[in-house]
Parts: structure tokens; C-alpha cells; sequence
């Protein structure tokens, strides 16, 4: 959303962003979540249990808050992985942010997938298709709204309109569109980057 707004990304390369990110974890945790529940068939009864949390949260104000959360937490994260090189820190920002959306739970849309997905895969999960569709995608709103506007929104703030007017004036508009999250060297912008 960053580049977007310092002119670097447009709309639409943002939206392709998003939704191959979202497909590319969904799949990918999808195949390991199978994998799991094949290999390991004393899951099953976990697999049930867990993946029957999202759709039971319901599609309600308590569900949405704490889908609200869960893109706090993965914004924030995201903000707090892109600002550092030290891979160490980038470990322990990822095993905690993991463990405070499962603990919570949060109502996160990616790994609320995954684990209907795994309950979907064992049988007998109490829910089907369409309801983890619907609560995915009720997931996935009040992420969204979390992420983008208590984080990101809040952000943008503190950098500060004349920051953002300085990245657009470095750069002709959607110069880097094809690869709307990084400029030129592979880097994010600076206005954009964590200090």
C-alpha cells in the first residue's frame, strides 16, 4: 500500500500483490497441512478441533475485532521484518507474531485456511466448503481493515505528507509497477522503509 501511495505501484499491481500472496500461502500451506494430516494420522482429532475454530467464531463484531487484530499483528510484523537485515530478529519477530495469532486466537484469513483446510481434509469437520469460504473471506475484511487502517494509514501519518510528496517527485509515477513492492536496486523505497 506504501508504494501505491509514493507512486511507485498502481492499483492494480497492488491487488496482484495481494491476492498471489494470499493464493501462493493458501496453496502452499495447503499442500504441508496435507502432508501433516497423511503422515500423521493422530492429528485427525486436533486437525478437527482446530480447524473448527474459525467457523465457529461466526461472521459477528467479535469475529471481525479480532480479524481486525490479526492484521494488526501481521502488518506490524511485516513492517518490523522489512526493517531490519538482522535475520536473527527477523526469526523471533516471526515465532512470536505466529504464536500470538494461534494463542490468542486471532482471526488471521491465511492460517484460518489452513487449518479448516486440515479439518476439511481429515472428514468429519462439522463445517464445509462454504462456511470456511465465508469465514475466510469475513477473515480476510477484517484484516484488511485492521492492517490498513491502524497500521498502515497510522504509518503514512507518521512519515508524513511531505516525506510521501518527496518519494513522487523522485520518482516518475508507476516507473516500477511491474514490481510494485521494491525500486530499482530491489530495495523498498525510503519513504517507505522502516528507520
Amino acid at each position: 500500500m506504501t508504494t501505491l501511495i509514493a507512486g511507485r505501484a498502481t492499483p492494480r499491481s497492488l491487488v496482484r500483490l495481494w491476492l498471489g500472496t494470499f493464493a501462493a500461502n493458501v496453496a502452499g500451506g495447503t499442500i504441508l497441512v496435507a502432508l501433516v494430516v497423511i503422515a500423521l494420522p493422530g492429528v485427525h482429532p486436533v486437525a478437527r478441533q482446530l480447524g473448527s475454530v474459525t467457523p465457529l467464531l461466526g461472521i459477528n463484531a467479535r469475529s471481525f475485532a479480532a480479524a481486525m487484530l490479526g492484521g494488526v499483528l501481521l502488518t506490524l510484523f511485516t513492517w518490523v521484518e522489512r526493517s531490519t537485515t538482522n535475520v536473527p530478529a527477523k526469526l523471533v519477530a516471526a515465532m512470536s507474531t505466529g504464536f500470538l495469532v494461534v494463542a490468542a486466537p486471532l482471526n488471521h484469513s491465511v492460517v484460518g485456511s489452513l487449518e479448516m483446510a486440515g479439518g476439511l481434509l481429515v472428514g468429519d469437520a462439522g463445517y464445509g466448503p462454504a462456511d470456511a469460504a465465508g469465514a475466510v473471506g469475513w477473515a480476510a475484511l477484517g484484516n484488511s481493515v485492521g492492517g490498513l487502517l491502524l497500521v498502515t494509514v497510522l504509518r503514512l501519518v507518521q512519515v508524513g505528507h511531505r516525506r510521501i510528496l518527496e518519494e513522487r517527485l523522485d520518482t516518475p509515477p508507476h516507473e516500477h509497477a511491474g514490481n510494485s513492492a521494491h525500486d530499482a536496486d530491489g530495495e523498498h523505497s525510503p519513504a517507505v522503509r522502516q528507520r
